[in-house]
Protein backbone atom coordinates (compact mmCIF):
# COMPACT_ATOMS: atom_id res chain seq x y z
CA UNK A 1 0.00 0.00 0.00
CA UNK A 2 1.05 3.56 -0.38
CA UNK A 3 3.07 5.22 -3.03
CA UNK A 4 6.40 6.83 -3.49
CA UNK A 5 7.29 10.11 -1.88
CA UNK A 6 8.72 10.99 -5.28
CA UNK A 7 5.16 11.50 -6.49
CA UNK A 8 4.54 13.99 -3.67
CA UNK A 9 7.81 15.79 -4.33
CA UNK A 10 6.99 16.10 -8.02
CA UNK A 11 3.46 17.27 -7.19
CA UNK A 12 4.75 19.87 -4.75
CA UNK A 13 7.38 21.16 -7.20
CA UNK A 14 4.71 21.45 -9.94
CA UNK A 15 2.43 23.40 -7.58
CA UNK A 16 5.31 25.71 -6.62
CA UNK A 17 6.10 26.31 -10.30
CA UNK A 18 2.47 27.39 -10.91
CA UNK A 19 2.75 25.96 -14.43
CA UNK A 20 -0.67 24.32 -14.54
CA UNK A 21 0.75 20.79 -14.42
CA UNK A 22 -1.02 18.49 -11.99
CA UNK A 23 0.71 15.37 -10.74
CA UNK A 24 -1.22 12.64 -8.98
CA UNK A 25 -0.93 8.95 -8.21
CA UNK A 26 -3.53 6.52 -9.48
CA UNK A 27 -3.89 2.76 -9.39
CA UNK A 28 -5.12 1.40 -12.76
CA UNK A 29 -8.56 -0.23 -12.57
CA UNK A 30 -6.91 -3.45 -13.82
CA UNK A 31 -4.66 -3.53 -10.76
CA UNK A 32 -0.95 -3.10 -10.14
CA UNK A 33 1.98 -4.43 -8.19
CA UNK A 34 1.69 -4.04 -4.45
CA UNK A 35 4.28 -1.73 -2.90
CA UNK A 36 5.78 -2.48 0.49
CA UNK A 37 8.60 -1.37 2.73
CA UNK A 38 10.38 -3.83 4.95
CA UNK A 39 12.41 -3.48 8.12
CA UNK A 40 14.82 -6.36 8.42
CA UNK A 41 17.95 -7.25 10.32
CA UNK A 42 20.72 -8.83 8.24
CA UNK A 43 21.88 -12.22 9.51
CA UNK A 44 25.40 -10.88 9.97
CA UNK A 45 24.38 -7.60 11.67
CA UNK A 46 26.88 -6.75 14.41
CA UNK A 47 24.21 -5.49 16.81
CA UNK A 48 21.01 -7.46 16.25
CA UNK A 49 19.58 -6.68 19.70
CA UNK A 50 19.71 -2.92 19.08
CA UNK A 51 18.30 -3.36 15.59
CA UNK A 52 15.33 -5.23 17.07
CA UNK A 53 14.88 -2.52 19.72
CA UNK A 54 14.77 0.07 16.94
CA UNK A 55 12.19 -1.93 14.97
CA UNK A 56 10.08 -2.38 18.12
CA UNK A 57 10.27 1.37 18.74
CA UNK A 58 9.22 2.12 15.14
CA UNK A 59 6.23 -0.21 15.56
CA UNK A 60 4.79 1.75 18.52
CA UNK A 61 1.48 3.14 17.24
CA UNK A 62 2.31 6.77 18.03
CA UNK A 63 5.73 6.47 16.35
CA UNK A 64 4.37 4.62 13.31
CA UNK A 65 1.63 7.26 12.94
CA UNK A 66 4.16 10.07 13.23
CA UNK A 67 6.30 8.54 10.49
CA UNK A 68 3.28 7.99 8.24
CA UNK A 69 2.03 11.52 8.79
CA UNK A 70 5.48 12.89 7.93
CA UNK A 71 6.19 10.82 4.80
CA UNK A 72 2.49 10.50 3.81
CA UNK A 73 2.74 6.74 3.37
CA UNK A 74 0.35 4.08 4.58
CA UNK A 75 1.12 2.10 7.69
CA UNK A 76 0.24 -1.55 8.19
CA UNK A 77 0.10 -0.86 11.94
CA UNK A 78 -3.65 -0.97 12.57
CA UNK A 79 -3.26 0.63 16.01
CA UNK A 80 -1.54 3.62 14.37
CA UNK A 81 -4.29 4.29 11.82
CA UNK A 82 -6.60 6.15 14.27
CA UNK A 83 -3.67 8.47 15.06
CA UNK A 84 -3.13 9.48 11.43
CA UNK A 85 -4.00 12.82 9.92
CA UNK A 86 -7.59 12.31 8.67
CA UNK A 87 -6.61 13.58 5.23
CA UNK A 88 -4.00 10.81 5.00
CA UNK A 89 -6.15 8.00 6.38
CA UNK A 90 -8.98 9.06 4.05
CA UNK A 91 -6.78 9.23 0.94
CA UNK A 92 -7.78 6.23 -1.18
CA UNK A 93 -4.54 6.39 -3.15
CA UNK A 94 -2.70 5.75 0.12
CA UNK A 95 -5.25 3.46 1.75
CA UNK A 96 -7.07 1.84 -1.20
CA UNK A 97 -10.51 0.31 -0.75
CA UNK A 98 -10.82 -3.47 -0.42
CA UNK A 99 -11.87 -3.92 -4.06
CA UNK A 100 -8.71 -2.14 -5.23
CA UNK A 101 -6.50 -4.06 -2.80
CA UNK A 102 -7.92 -7.29 -4.20
CA UNK A 103 -6.44 -6.37 -7.61
CA UNK A 104 -2.91 -5.78 -6.30
CA UNK A 105 -0.30 -8.48 -6.71
CA UNK A 106 2.95 -9.10 -4.91
CA UNK A 107 5.94 -8.54 -7.21
CA UNK A 108 7.43 -11.86 -6.09
CA UNK A 109 4.47 -13.58 -7.74
CA UNK A 110 5.61 -12.40 -11.17
CA UNK A 111 7.28 -15.07 -13.29
CA UNK A 112 11.08 -14.89 -13.38
CA UNK A 113 11.15 -13.63 -16.99
CA UNK A 114 8.82 -10.75 -16.07
CA UNK A 115 10.96 -9.90 -13.03
CA UNK A 116 14.08 -9.80 -15.25
CA UNK A 117 12.33 -7.56 -17.77
CA UNK A 118 11.17 -5.23 -14.98
CA UNK A 119 14.74 -4.92 -13.66
CA UNK A 120 16.05 -4.33 -17.18
CA UNK A 121 13.46 -1.61 -17.86
CA UNK A 122 14.01 0.06 -14.49
CA UNK A 123 17.78 0.08 -15.12
CA UNK A 124 17.14 1.68 -18.51
CA UNK A 125 14.98 4.36 -16.89
CA UNK A 126 17.53 5.09 -14.17
CA UNK A 127 20.57 5.17 -16.47
CA UNK A 128 18.93 6.66 -19.56
CA UNK A 129 20.56 3.90 -21.62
Amino acid sequence: MGYSGDVFQARDRAEEAKNGIEIAFMIPREGAARWVDVMAVPADAPNKANAMKFINYMMKPEVAAGVSNYVWYATPNTKAVPLLDPELSGDESVFPKAEVLAKLVDPASFPLDVQRERVRLWTTIKTGK
